[in-house]
């Protein structure tokens, strides 16, 4: 390790004063100060200001002067080497590598770029320590000692920044878990007051001595001068206490954590001092995220799970859905192949299923499910009740295309279009009349399957909130309120938890068993329909 390796590098105005610290030192230490410094002290051996030699007669100097001059120039190019001996790129690029530019000059050059004293840096800096929280017991360290760094920023830029600000903000950043809060109320109980008199233009090098600046007609009572110092000490001595009594307890948690989980502090505590964002391993550069829907601040673009972002699909909790609603697809989309009739045996599962392939272009399926379970013992209450209501139709969720048990409720009627579902036929248009509030309206029906082995008709839900239709379930009485284009047409009452619907099929007439039907234009087409018993029990797939 070279004896200038331990110097932090300058990359601007944040590691600036760290830079300046150690650079000094290490000018000092090589008998090179001298060349930085422009004023002329009796008292300051080293800080002494040494200028270039001038000759008698710049045109014909003498042998003896022109030896001093070089020797004064080697020493500055070594000075001028130490200061520029950890810059990153950016910083290299504002000092001229020609001799010209000495060492004092390249010194007042990043003085004037990252030493400013303006209100914006002023407040890019309390914006920092404002952000500043700590973790836990074992983040005492980074969060104490980060304190003190920004706070001797605002003194090397001559900011006023009391000592009263300086503990306000350390007690302000303590966890707000575990036994910090009461640790907080007791120190501040105890922190000793003085009454500030004095006033000071500039305070000193070090929050620490706590010489700052106060108005001289203050008379409010504010921390004494080693306030900040003894909050540090006991915040350190209190998280060492933690710490150890963990370590003691065999590494359970302690009251600190609240009966959280341990976690490890950050790795490098670092915020942006625009945004106020911590940086870390999901949002190195402490932004916002900017995928549209998103904008958090625990992660950016590149690390966001949502839709657009740069992990979008690749959360862990995301990709076993995805595999699961897979297996789901592939599964609902393989349709068997025919297969001739078979006597079934009465107590079997039946499983319905209707689709149509106008949708295939869209990805998309038009499909209608429904698994059919007949139970021996028939419950009779249950069925008489059913049978005594006098309806056939039922609404259901689960529907999406019209199923019909009698053929002859269809009034047109074709068999050139193939079907793909073994228990429905072909279809067509029905018409029927709805009777709901004492009103009955005439509703045309399109495109449903014929489907023979049903036994009650399901009225999909979908397929009308899909035409204009709005399904409102009430409770208290349980109803189902329906809404045609904004006009109220009453309420289905709810029966064994089913909604039934009086809907009363309209034959073909006799004398025109095919012909284009001119219907009038009240509510629209409804559509989806499927028969099961009535004493079954339905699941959807």
């Amino acid at each position: 390790m070279g004896k200038l390796d331990h110097i932090p590098e300058l990359t601007g105005p944040d590691t600036y004063f760290a830079w300046k610290r150690e650079v000094t030192y290490a000018l000092g230490i090589e008998d090179q100060w001298c060349h930085v410094m422009d004023t002329v002290d009796p008292d300051d051996v080293l800080g002494c200001a040494s200028f270039k030699p001038i000759p008698a007669d710049p045109c014909l100097p003498t042998a003896a002067e022109s030896k001093a001059i070089r020797e004064w120039l080697i020493n500055d190019l070594k000075a001028k080497s130490i200061i520029t001996h950890c810059h990153s790129t950016t910083v290299q690029q504002l000092i001229s590598t020609h001799h010209s530019v000495t060492a004092r000059g390249a010194w007042l050059i990043l003085s004037s770029h990252f030493g400013q004293v303006d209100m914006g840096s002023q407040h890019v800096v309390r914006q920092s320590l404002y952000v500043l929280q700590m973790k836990d017991a074992t983040d005492a360290s980074n969060y104490v000692g980060q304190h003190c760094v920004l706070c001797e920023h605002l003194l090397h830029m001559g900011a006023v920044y009391t000592d009263a600000e300086a503990v306000f903000q350390l007690l302000r950043g303590l966890p707000k878990t575990g036994t910090w809060p009461q640790f907080k109320a007791l120190i501040t109980l105890t922190l000793p007051m003085h009454t500030s008199t004095s006033v000071s233009s500039f305070g000193s090098a070090s929050v620490l001595t706590g010489s700052l600046c106060a108005p001289s007609s203050s008379t409010s009572p504010l921390p004494s001068a080693s306030a900040f110092d003894a909050c540090v000490a006991r915040i350190s001595a209190e998280a060492a206490c933690l710490i150890d009594e963990n370590i003691l307890a065999g590494g359970a948690p302690g009251s600190e954590y609240a009966n959280a989980a341990t976690t490890p502090p950050s790795s490098t505590g670092a915020v942006n001092s625009i945004t106020g964002l911590c940086k870390h391993r999901h949002n190195p550069d402490g932004v916002f995220c900017t995928t549209v829907g998103c904008n958090k601040g625990d992660h950016d673009h590149a690390h966001c799970y949502a839709k657009g972002g740069g992990m979008a699909g690749q959360a862990p909790w995301m990709k076993g859905k995805e595999k699961e609603m897979k297996t789901e697809t592939a599964a609902a989309a393989v349709i068997p192949p025919p297969a001739p009739a078979a006597t079934a045996p009465p107590a079997t599962t039946i499983t319905a299923f209707a689709g149509t392939l106008n949708a295939m272009d869209s990805f998309l399926t038009d499909l209608s499910c429904a698994s059919i379970v007949e139970e021996p013992d028939v419950d009779t209450a249950v069925l008489s009740c059913i049978v005594a209501a006098g309806f056939n139709t039922i609404l259901d969720s689960g529907t999406t295309t019209t199923l019909i048990q009698d053929r002859s409720y269809f009034w047109s009627y074709s068999t050139a279009d193939a079907v793909t579902v073994r228990t429905a036929n072909h279809s067509r248009d029905c018409v029927a009349l709805l009777t709901i509030g004492g009103n009955r309206h005439r509703v045309r029906l399109l495109n449903c399957l014929h489907a023979p082995s049903a036994m009650l008709n399901l009225l999909s839900v979908g397929w009308m909130l899909s035409k204009g239709w709005d399904c409102v379930f009430r409770a208290s009485p349980p109803r189902c309120e329906l809404v045609y284009r904004g006009t109220e047409l009453g309420a289905i009452p709810m029966a064994n938890n089913l909604c039934y619907v009086n809907l009363e099929f309209l034959p073909v007439p006799q004398s025109c068993p095919s012909v284009t039907l001119t219907l009038p234009p009240s509510p629209p087409d409804l559509s989806a329909f499927t028969h099961i018993t009535p004493t079954l029990d339905l699941w959807h797939t």
